[in-house]
């Protein structure tokens, strides 16, 4: 099982602020690709999800 990471390590990862990863998870705000690209490549995450979809188990 993988555990989770907060906001405050997918952004330090990914170099943005804790801002920018919120609205990037939930595809809100302003940001470029290569922006969104970083974050959820710091998330580990290689596919979004759409808000409000439960999570894979």
């Amino acid at each position: 099982m993988r555990a989770e990471i907060g906001l405050k390590e997918v952004a330090e990862r990914a170099g943005v602020s804790m801002r920018t990863v919120s609205n990037v998870v939930r595809d809100t705000g302003r940001f470029s690709e290569a922006t969104r690209a970083r974050v959820l490549r710091a998330s580990g995450s290689t596919t979004s999800r759409r808000p409000g979809t439960p999570r894979p188990r």
